[in-house]
Formats: C-alpha cells, sequence, structure tokens
C-alpha cells in the first residue's frame, strides 16, 4: 500500500547540520522516499497519540543520519537559551552541551510522522486535507541508544498540558508520570548539541 509521506517545513528548517539536531546526509527526497517505504512495509511503533506514528529506520541505512545528542558531565559546558521555536511561540528555556561536547555515535533513529488532521489541530500541517490522508515528517530522532529517544520534559509537559508549541497528548496523567520518568532520567546528564552560530543567524527562532 502506498504511503503519502512529505518533509514538513518544521522539521526541513531544523534537522540540518549545524542546527544543534540529528540530521541526514543524503538528499531530503531520499529520506522522505525511504520513509514512506518503511512505512509501508510496517517497520513503526505507535505514537504518544492516535495519528502519530514512529517510523523505524533499518540497522544498515543509519549511515545516512547523525546523532546530535552528547554525554553531560561535570566538565561539559552547558549553553542556556531563551527563545521561541519559530515565529509567534513564546519563549522556552533551553539548555545544549556547549561547543567542546562530542555527539554520540548514532545507534538507532525514528523519523516522527504526524497525520495532517492531527498537525491541522494547530494549523501545523504543510499538506491540505482535502487532498486526503498524508503524513508529514516533523522529527527525526537519531539516538546514541537502541530503541525510542525519550522525549525531553520540557516537551514532553507542553504536550500533556496543551501548552503553546505543543501538540496534545490524549496520556493520562499516570501515563505522563511514567513518560516523564523515563525524560528525566535520560536527559539528566544527556543534551543535545549547541547550534552554530551562522545556523542560528539564518533561524533566529529556531
Amino acid at each position: 500500500m502506498e504511503v503519502k509521506v512529505i518533509m514538513n517545513g518544521f522539521a526541513r528548517r531544523r534537522h540540518v547540520e549545524g542546527s544543534g539536531l540529528s540530521h541526514f546526509t543524503c538528499e531530503e527526497v531520499e529520506v522522505v522516499w525511504a520513509t514512506s517505504l518503511w512505512f509501508a512495509m510496517n517497520l513503526i511503533s505507535p505514537g504518544y497519540r492516535e495519528g502519530v506514528v514512529l517510523v523505524n529506520v533499518p540497522e544498515e541505512d543509519l549511515t545516512h543520519f547523525v546523532s546530535s545528542v552528547c554525554e553531560i558531565t561535570e566538565d561539559t559546558p552547558v549553553v542556556a537559551s531563551y527563545m521561541p521555536r519559530r515565529k509567534g511561540e513564546p519563549c522556552q528555556k533551553v539548555f545544549r552541551a556547549g561547543p567542546k561536547a562530542t555527539p554520540l555515535p548514532a545507534k538507532s533513529c525514528q523519523i516522527v510522522l504526524y497525520r495532517n488532521d492531527v498537525l491541522a489541530e494547530g494549523d501545523d500541517n504543510d499538506s491540505k486535507l482535502e487532498d486526503g490522508v498524508c503524513w508529514e515528517i516533523v522529527s527525526i530522532n537519531v539516538s546514541p541508544t537502541e530503541g525510542e529517544l525519550p522525549i525531553a520534559p520540557s516537551a514532553l509537559i507542553r504536550n500533556h498540558l496543551g501548552l503553546p508549541g505543543g501538540t496534545r497528548t490524549i496520556m493520562t496523567d499516570e501515563q505522563f508520570v511514567e513518560t516523564l520518568r523515563v525524560s528525566t532520567a535520560f536527559w539528566s546528564n544527556h543534551a543535545m548539541q549547541q547550534p552554530t552560530i551562522e545556523w542560528l543567524l539564518e533561524n533566529p527562532t529556531s
């Protein structure tokens, strides 16, 4: 069965070299085509709500994806920022590993897809609803561990509470607490790499 997949503009802008986030080294069209194929092959895991799926990148294709997750020690410089993810959203506190931190090798990668009607809840869809179901790549999570990269605590909280910049999780409070427990345990000594100055100048509200 053919699965219609596109790259959401939010992901296109953020998942590039220098952004401080994971990125891919091949062409975007290749990532989109491969994601559609892996989805059709059922290489997926359920997301945190209906209408969200995680496409699991096969091990042999991990060489095309680069992690930005760094391990934090007492000697690692940490950089804080206070800015919106994108224009129109409130500012958020973000902590990143400083310039001397080295990202850990990729051991797994999940490509996060949102169905366009779910994205439409926050007017974030790039495909037209009248054209039918379309899955949009909103995040590429390259992990230094096997399996799913835990969502950052701040993002999880925004989602669960329905705050600006988040997408409602439809989790119970009990599920939220357990997910937050796992998230906090991982991110207590890990952080994304700091973006380059060049990328920040080109993307001042990302």
